[in-house]
């Protein structure tokens, strides 16, 4: 080509360009721009080459945080070509290792192919003549891997010999000891064990001031870091437990316990990583839970998903830098959500009609709680980022409001009404905050993206915004 490849793709094939502290990386224009030209795309504009490298990355950077998590179930540190197929199928993506119909004769790889059932990909192991293997050239034939054996003493006289294979001889005499004592099974000492009751209790009790009291024992006590195991588990069986129940008021008490445990710098970043596990799925319970209370028209569980929302995003926020990719997953549950919820019903784009399995679907039975609760999560997240999760979502959310206040019309019921439009308000917040000034400035091509209907509510919601700045 006359031209040095290692100029234009840079270190390890990628152009990568770092931003700050936080080693922030994304492709740069120039070889995206690059790939155009050898695919015999000329001309392509700044804006174009920006918005597919801000793709590119986004997706590369998911594919390779999924494969180390392939490799890392495996028990693997070293990072191999099936933990990059692997990361591919569970991001949605083209297996690239075994998805050819046809190999080289030449290749290990063989595909069984069967009608009925699924393909089967196998080895094909070297043919041994037993004739070449029982002779001394071992140099012309080796034998196959198998399970080996090894011999060691169980016991010599009547005693068990300290090797390795052998597990280690504890008397009898120290077994009973240590059953008798209880000094070795208390993980933590007395005065935390009661500081632990009388936290808990008084968190989720009826009297306010010793909740006040409690919740800032949480927030600044040092003591609390050797409990975070115990409330953490406390939070989990709670959340779990209160939702069934539909408990709101629990629930609420709760979620105030998580933030003050999170405000608590006492607690290193290390540890709290470790019960993520127990404190997301919280979190994210009480912000798309579809019933929180038992009367879910009369009873306020708007401020409780309002509230979870803005626990998750000051986690994503502290602690990103610890754990990378967190804001990537807890966006990725909010749009399994909504593609959950989206899967479930047909609407005819003509007739607004709404229909669930071939009949009528009850508007009533709608999770407008869920869908605004993940709506405002949205919202409190980075808009570059929202916007390449939400967009393959938007035009089928903005057809959805618009039906359902279509339907709305024939039916008497003002709190389903109030819900519709809470809902429908974040939804216009959300658009106005991810699209970009062109596209909200072109009214044709607004109405092309979001709807008619959308279109109003997208322009009032921007103006009721920029009233708000000016006051």
């Amino acid at each position: 080509m006359g031209t040095n490849l290692d100029e234009l793709l840079g270190i390890q094939g990628l152009i990568i360009s770092t931003y700050g502290p936080n080693e922030k990386f994304q492709i740069e224009n120039l070889f995206v721009k690059f790939v155009f030209e050898c695919l015999g795309l000329v001309n392509i504009t700044d804006d174009v080459l920006t918005e597919i490298s801000r793709s590119v990355t986004f997706k590369l950077v998911k594919i390779l945080t999924e494969a180390k998590k392939v490799a890392h179930k495996s028990n693997r540190i070293k990072l191999t070509s099936s933990d990059i197929d692997n990361s591919l199928i569970l991001c949605g993506f083209e297996s690239l290792l075994l998805n050819e119909q046809v190999y080289n004769q030449n290749s290990l790889i063989r595909l069984l192919s069967n009608n009925r059932q699924n393909d089967i990909y196998f080895f094909y192991d070297d043919e041994v003549d037993i004739d070449d293997y029982l002779s001394n050239s071992r140099s012309k034939c080796k034998a196959q891997l198998d399970v080996g054996l090894k011999s060691h003493w169980l016991a010599i006289s009547g005693a068990q010999p300290c090797i390795v294979e052998n597990p280690i001889n504890v008397p009898k005499s120290d077994l009973a000891k240590a059953k008798d004592s209880n000094e070795d099974l208390l993980p933590v000492s007395l005065h935390l064990q009661i500081f632990y009751k009388e936290v808990t209790e008084a968190s989720i009790g009826t009297l306010e001031e010793k909740r006040k009291e409690a919740l800032a024992a949480l927030q600044r006590d040092p003591s609390v870091r050797y409990l975070v195991a115990p409330l953490c588990s406390f939070i989990y069986q709670g959340i779990r437990v209160n939702i069934a129940s539909r408990n709101l008021a629990i629930l609420i008490y709760i979620m105030r316990m998580v933030c003050s445990i999170i405000q608590n710098a006492s607690i290193p970043p290390e540890v709290m990583e470790h019960h993520f596990h127990e404190l997301i799925p919280s979190i994210m319970s009480c912000i798309l839970s579809p019933e929180q209370c038992s009367k879910k028209f009369e009873e306020n569980h708007w401020a409780l998903r309002i509230y979870s929302a803005k626990l998750i995003c000051n986690l994503c926020s502290n602690y990103e830098h610890f754990i990378p990719h967190l804001r990537s997953n807890v966006l990725h549950i909010l749009i399994y959500t909504l593609k959950n919820i989206l899967s479930q019903i047909n609407i005819d784009e003509e007739t607004f009609e709404i229909t669930e399995n071939g009949q009528s679907y009850d508007i009533l039975d709608f999770p407008f709680g869920t869908h605004f609760g993940a709506i405002y999560t949205f919202i409190l997240f980075p808009k570059d980022l929202v916007r390449d999760t939400f967009w393959p979502l938007l035009k089928h959310e903005c057809l959805l409001f618009e039906a359902l206040n279509f339907n709305l019309a024939t039916i008497d019921h003002d709190n389903l009404k109030r819900d519709i439009g809470k809902t429908e308000l974040q939804l216009a917040n959300l658009l106005a905050s991810i699209l970009t000034q062109d596209e909200l400035s072109d009214s044709p091509s607004l109405e092309s993206i979001v709807g008619k209907y959308m279109t109003d509510k997208v322009y009032q919601a921007r103006l009721a915004a920029q009233e708000k700045q000016v006051v």
